[in-house]
């Protein structure tokens, strides 16, 4: 009796357990991905293309799209940026300096039967340095970014790497990146902090990340 009573309360549980997975689920599919911000600022000369604060991309959404990436969107003023995707994430890619509405649609639910239409402003501005200094041990590499954020030199060596942000700056954050065997998914990052002694000998490449205080617009540095 009591081994049938504990079977009837497993079953239970699996039951509910069944309901709640279920039930998720059903919450996550039928949830529309959505825009974080509708206004977002991005900059020339920028070495990699701004994100587009957007959330709920997974597998079970599709942004309509050609085949090469190109977002099947509409833009105020198409000379001014265009939107590219990789299907988890959008990258605005800058071309001209000014302002556009962009309106776009991401299919999600059972058999991608949905769709949600979203709109944002972006606002490309010229770019700017947003680093007073970059000192990599004694020396200072901040005027190589004095233009444009991309560069063609790499750190060498085993120093101590301290960072600056020019006024209305501020820096976000510092990751280095290394190889653990070959191929893509061998790349492995980590966090350091601002001062840290980094041995740019074991590291390929360090990201700085520089954020503007008032348009929350990003630039990135690779070093």
């Amino acid at each position: 009796m009591k081994n049938s009573k504990k079977r009837i309360v497993r079953l239970l549980l699996a039951a509910f357990a069944l309901i709640s997975v279920f039930g998720a689920a059903m919450t996550v599919n039928a949830a529309a991905p959505k825009l974080t911000s509708k206004k977002i600022v991005c900059y020339m000369g920028n070495s990699s293309y701004a994100q587009l604060p957007i959330k709920g991309l997974s597998k079970a959404t599709e942004v309509v799209s050609n085949k090469y990436g190109s977002v099947k969107a509409q833009y105020s003023n198409p000379d001014i940026a265009e939107l590219r995707t990789s299907g988890y994430d959008i990258e605005i890619e800058p071309k001209n300096p000014g302002s556009t509405d962009v309106t776009f649609e991401v299919k999600y639910g059972k058999g991608m039967k949905k769709t949600k239409k979203l709109t944002c402003n972006i606002e490309v501005r010229e770019y700017e340095n947003p680093c007073k200094q970059l000192k990599f041990g004694s020396k200072d590499y901040a005027s190589k970014f004095k233009k444009t954020a991309y560069t063609f030199f790499v750190l060498k060596g085993k120093q101590k790497l301290s960072v600056k942000a020019a006024d209305g700056w501020k820096l976000t954050g510092i990751v280095a990146h290394w190889m653990q065997g070959s191929g893509p998914n061998k790349v492995k990052s980590v966090k350091i902090k601002n001062g840290q002694v980094v041995d740019h000998n074991h590291y390929f490449q360090v990201d700085l990340i520089f954020k503007n205080k008032q348009t929350k617009g990003e630039i990135r540095f690779f070093v």
